[in-house]
């Protein structure tokens, strides 16, 4: 999962993107969340909590077309603008993937 990330930042940069990586995890207990994100590396942001009913765990992962599980990685592009939000989901993949697709 970390050479995914930085595989895609690299990718992000090449682009002239911003790039964050999101670590979510889908434990009822935060520090359980939190513990288990450390063995994927270094993130931007961490979420963690209400297992399925986290609000990031229930928009991006349940109400998003693909495989329903974790670890995954979910690229997203955003354009954000003062007047405007638009979010699509380019890619969304499972681990079991990452090492075909990524590398």
């Amino acid at each position: 999962m970390d050479d995914a990330k930085i595989k895609l930042q690299r990718m992000a940069i090449r682009q002239g993107w911003s790039f964050s990586a999101i670590g979510v995890s889908v434990d009822w207990i935060p520090e359980q969340g939190v513990d288990h994100l450390g063995k994927f590396g270094e993130f931007d942001e961490i979420i963690t909590g209400r297992k399925w009913e986290g609000v990031v765990a229930q928009f991006y992962l349940k109400k998003m077309p693909g495989i329903n599980g974790t670890p995954q990685i979910l690229v997203l592009r955003r354009q954000m603008r003062e007047d405007q939000f638009e979010e699509l989901l380019i890619y969304r993949m499972a681990q079991v993937f990452i090492k075909s697709e990524i590398g």
